[in-house]
């Protein structure tokens, strides 16, 4: 029987993608094998992964969540290398409607575990730009707490995407069912991301005393610059790996659940939650 160790690891794809899929597919496929090679428990790869283009060129690419050839490829990859993998999201086609932004979760045996639907739309006025997500995509209404066995620890896992970072709720609605890890999968943009990034993954992790995932895109696409910077966090708030901003990277980290429970032992806010 295999012993159970404390320790999980976890690798995060930070990516550039761009409005050719098939290109993109490529480069991630090259970048999983990557990752792989380190033996990583969990793979986590950044908000719309597969395409960053147009709204017509995004609808028009938009798939079938469980079958499409995106979700394909990981699961493909995750039964034959033994490995867990968050797809970040992908545009989810809807029939006659606007897609969803949705994440899914990947076990090691390729199955979908968790499948979950932006719930926050991304809105703002810049200076030189405006950016409407509701413009692209409809809005879930469901949180999605998933349960995965990672190197034998049955491990709970609250997903969320982007613009959600900054609503607590959805987290503390993780917190409550003990979420150890919570996924913010990312194309945060540089203006916002230079002010609010790392403070508001921090905050998160404080509050929720969890590990807090954050695989982001970086580069510039259709004048949307994003910020690159993907971290890791730990319970405590202390960031534990981070990316560059300006480049393909592969990130790793290993969690420890001791420390975890340590934390939540030792200031029992959670337990105080009213």
């Amino acid at each position: 029987m295999q012993e159970t160790s404390s320790h999980i690891k976890v690798a995060i794809i930070q990516f550039n993608a761009g409005a050719d899929k098939e290109l993109n597919l490529v480069a991630i496929k090259n970048l999983l094998e990557q990752a792989v090679q380190e033996k990583p428990n969990l793979i986590c790869l950044p908000e719309v992964f597969n395409l960053r283009a147009s709204k017509e060129i995004s609808l028009y690419e938009a798939e079938e969540i469980a079958t499409g050839q995106s979700t394909k490829l990981l699961r493909d990859f995750a039964k034959q290398h033994q490995v867990c993998i968050s797809n970040g999201s992908i545009f989810e086609k809807v029939n006659g409607q606007l897609p969803f932004n949705s994440s899914i979760l990947i076990d090691s045996a390729g199955e979908i575990v968790a499948h979950y639907k932006k719930n926050y739309l991304f809105k703002v006025k810049l200076k030189d730009k405006e950016i409407d997500e509701s413009a692209k995509s409809q809005a879930g209404t469901d949180s999605s707490l998933a349960s995965l066995v990672l190197n034998n620890n049955k491990i709970k896992i609250g997903l969320s995407i982007c613009y959600d970072l900054r609503f607590p709720e959805l987290y503390r609605q993780y917190a409550k069912h003990a979420a150890e890890i919570l996924l913010v999968p990312s194309s945060f943009s540089k203006k916002t991301g230079l002010a609010h990034w790392q403070a508001l993954l921090q905050a998160r992790a404080i509050e929720n005393q969890a590990y807090v995932i954050a695989a982001n895109q970086w580069g510039v696409v259709d004048g949307f610059e994003t910020y690159g910077n993907s971290m890791i966090v730990d319970p405590w708030g202390k960031v534990i790996a981070q990316a560059q901003p300006e480049q393909n990277q592969i990130l790793s980290a290993t969690l420890d659940l001791n420390y975890l429970q340590e934390i939540r032992q030792s200031l029992p806010a959670l337990a105080d939650m009213k």
